[in-house]
Parts: structure tokens; sequence; C-alpha cells
């Protein structure tokens, strides 16, 4: 739903997040604010019944917005284990394979280097436009088939191989799950809930009976707080996104640290 937002830098989308809701919402105050005189406010213990009202409304908004926002910090939480598990993941398959015979171990630890200067570069800019990336997968096949291609004929090397080839298949199970994190998010029910729950707590703000300055501070703090969870909710949702939240950080300290001093 926020697609358009990871195209602009976080604190210019997190800033009119925060003051677009402010100034929507004290529009909306102004405009109603007269209506709302005239219809509800004619009889005693409105402001009683209004805020009953709120305080009611907002318990439950207030759950399901957090536990929203808890789902969405533990997915990028996880995302982060994921990335620095394939990572670990990757540099335990690389030790492994230089424990390999030739002339098949070259061919093999050219793979892995060729394979994590692909998720550096390629992978990981392909990722923040919200695209799944297809290079790595073919290095992946490449490697598989070279690693086939090997026969231990001594237990060393079969004790070698069959590290390896744990250690393989757990990579690629871990490049799965990162790839399909990459497109999975909140539904579009969900933050259609979301939103039309933010309006209506600001709605019924709205409807208090109090001198018109304080109504407008309790109206611009109430929807600037509401906005910038809602961007911090829609941030988070996407950690491949935008001003990546998710780096590869942990890609390059293997690379550098252990595939480039060989």
């Amino acid at each position: 739903m926020f697609s358009w937002m990871y195209d602009y830098p976080t604190w210019l989308v997190g800033g009119s997040f925060g003051l677009g809701a402010m100034a929507l919402s004290l529009a909306g105050m102004f405009l109603v604010r007269p209506l709302f005189h005239k219809w509800i406010h004619g009889q005693d213990r409105t402001n009683e019944m209004v805020s009953l009202n709120i305080a009611s409304f907002s318990v439950f908004y207030g759950i399901l917005l957090g536990l929203v926002a808890v789902g969405v910090y533990a997915n990028f939480q996880s995302t982060g284990d994921l990335i620095e598990r394939e990572a670990s993941t990757l540099s335990a398959l690389y030790s492994d394979t230089n424990a390999l015979p030739e002339p098949n171990r070259t061919q093999l630890l050219a793979d892995l280097r060729a394979y994590a200067k692909e998720t550096i570069e390629k992978d990981w800019p392909t990722q923040r436009k919200g695209l799944v990336p297809t290079g790595g997968t073919a290095i992946v096949m490449t490697f598989q088939k070279h690693l086939l291609a090997v026969h231990p004929t001594v237990k060393a090397d079969e004790i070698a191989y069959a590290e390896a080839a744990g250690q393989f298949e757990k990579l690629v199970e871990l490049r799965s799950n990162r790839l399909v994190k990459i497109t999975a998010g909140i539904p579009d029910l969900l933050w259609t809930v979301l939103l039309i729950g933010a309006a209506f707590t600001v709605g019924i703000i709205w409807m208090l009976d109090m001198q018109i300055n304080v109504h407008a501070i309790l109206t611009a703090i109430l929807s600037m707080f509401l906005g910038i969870v809602i961007f911090l909710v829609a941030d988070m949702d996407k950690p491949f996104r935008g001003d990546v939240l998710a780096t590869s950080d942990a890609y390059e300290l293997v690379y550098n640290g252990l595939m480039q001093a060989r």
C-alpha cells in the first residue's frame, strides 16, 4: 500500500507522515467543529460521553496497532537474524569446501566468491526496489553442479564433502527464506483497518467541546503521533526497502574477511 514511500529519504517520508496527518486533522477539526457544536453539544455532559467513547475506542485500536507494531518489529528482527545466519552458513560452507580435494576445490571456491559478490553488489540493490533477485540462484545451481562432480576417495575427503553438502543445503534454504521476505508484508486489508481506525480516533477527538487552542493542540499531538507510528510500521514492514534497514554487512564481512584473504 505504501510502496511509493521507499523511493524517498526516510526522514522526508517520516516527516511527511507526521506533519501531513497533523495538517489534515487540524483542517478537519476546524471544518467540523461548528457542526459538532450545533449537533451534539446542546445537551449536558456531552464531553463525558465523548471522553468515555474515546477511552473505549482507544483501548481496542491501541491493542490492534500495538500488536501490528510488535509483529512488524519481530519480523524485522528475524530478517536481520536470517541474514546473519545465511552469511555464517556461507562462511562455514567456504571453509568446508576449502578442505575438498583438487581440482574441484578451486572451482568451488571461485563459485562461492562469485555468489557472495553477486549477493552484495546485485541482490541488495535489486531487493531495495522490492524485486526478487535471480542472479544468485544461477550461481547456486552452478555450485551444486560442480559439487556433485566431486568424488572423494579417502575418508577425510568424504567427511569434508558431507559437511559441505550439509552447509550447502542450509544455505539454499536460508536464501529462499530471505527472498520470500522481500515481497512479504502486511495485507492491504489490515492496512485499511488501521487507517480507518486512525481516522476514527482523530474524528472522535473532534467531538470534544473545549477552547479552540486546547482542542487544536490535542488534535495535533494525537494525529502527529499516529502518523509517525503508522510510518514506523510501514517502514519496518519492508526491511529491504528504502534506506535499507537490513544491510549486507554480514555478507561483506565474510567476503572481505575470509574470501578475499585467500
